[in-house]
């Protein structure tokens, strides 16, 4: 069963064509990685299937509905290209930024209950952070801050992972545990994960099929995995 569907996807932007003929499918508990080229438009195919950005035709299904439902945003965890860099200098606790993602969950008075506190804890220690809770987010590793970020999206139960490039910014042994999370979570949890990624040679050793987007828009799948 595809938890995303996307057919005959095409995308301009002020006249020029950036995407084009885009078809791809992912399973649920599938772990896709797409690659390319700087430019070929990586991360506008993630602003589409979030329902950022509108496709010029084409259709794109997620969770069996046309387009992305607002409604379904919780089973969805996205982030974002350089999404540690928000944190420099943030005043907030590490565990009051992971549990801003149960806002909406928070009812009327915004006071978490005790089974939020408790999503707080298992997401922490799902990134392996929880040591961590008490301190500013501003004064962590660039490394530690996207773990945070992936449990801030994880704290919500997500069904499918969007990244966006992933470990930019990051130094080489984070990366690796970064990756390492991923794989985890993937095989354990089963949550399916779609990663946008320059990095070519560990996409190829952590994701389960790849994908390339070439210069022309056009997105191919990779069969030398």
């Amino acid at each position: 069963m595809n938890v995303l569907e996307i057919q005959d996807l095409y995308f301009s932007y002020n006249r020029e064509n950036v995407l084009s003929q885009i078809n791809l499918s992912v399973e649920y508990g599938d772990y896709a990685g797409i690659i390319g080229s700087n430019g070929a438009g990586k991360s506008t195919l993630l602003k589409l299937i979030l329902g950022v950005l509108k496709p010029s035709s084409g259709t794109i299904r997620l969770f069996g509905k046309d387009g992305c439902d607002p409604r379904d945003f919780r089973k969805i965890g996205y982030i974002p290209q350089n999404s540690a860099a928000f944190f420099g200098g943030f005043p907030a606790t590490v565990e009051e930024v992971v549990k801003a993602n149960l806002y909406s969950q928070l009812g009327f008075l915004r006071l978490p209950a005790k089974k939020h506190k408790v999503l707080v804890q298992q997401a922490l220690e799902t990134v392996g952070m929880q040591d961590c809770a008490k301190r500013r987010i501003g004064e962590l590793s660039g490394g530690q801050q996207q773990r945070i970020m992936l449990a801030r999206v994880l704290v919500a139960q997500p069904q499918i992972l969007l990244l966006d490039e992933p470990v930019t910014g990051i130094d080489a042994q984070a990366a690796k545990s970064l990756y390492a999370l991923l794989e985890q979570l993937n095989a354990e949890q089963g949550i399916t994960i779609l990663m946008v990624t320059h990095d070519v040679e560990r996409a190829f050793r952590s994701a389960k099929h790849i994908l390339h987007l070439n210069s022309s828009g056009v997105l191919e799948e990779d069969h030398d995995i």
